[in-house]
């Protein structure tokens, strides 16, 4: 065992599978931040969501509702509001309630 560890194949293996580690991390984190930010450009395009600089209104919020973007909805609530994430749901929770109501 202590052979096999000193020996330089060991050593070049192991980095080889560290390195393969950390770049498909890299890719998984790439992803997942890529398919947040077409998200939100989708709904951009669709005109739920406020464009860079515009001030966000309810309309804003009641848009994304009414298209089922809840979660959407929320974090938009919580970025502007500046309040955690339990309170923008419920927030939001809120502001569902009242359109269903009408």
């Amino acid at each position: 065992m202590l052979r096999q560890i000193i020996e330089p194949g060991f050593w070049m293996g192991f980095w080889v599978g560290a390195g393969l580690a950390i770049v498909i991390a890299t890719m998984v984190v790439v992803v997942l931040l890529d398919r947040r930010f077409n998200r939100v450009h989708r709904l951009r395009v669709a005109g739920l969501y406020p464009a860079v600089g515009e001030p966000v209104t309810d309309h804003h919020y009641v848009a994304l509702l009414r298209a089922g973007h809840v979660k959407c909805a929320a974090r938009l609530y919580k970025k502007t509001q500046k309040v955690s994430g339990k309170e923008a749901a419920a927030a939001v929770e809120r502001m569902a309630a009242a359109l269903r109501s009408i």
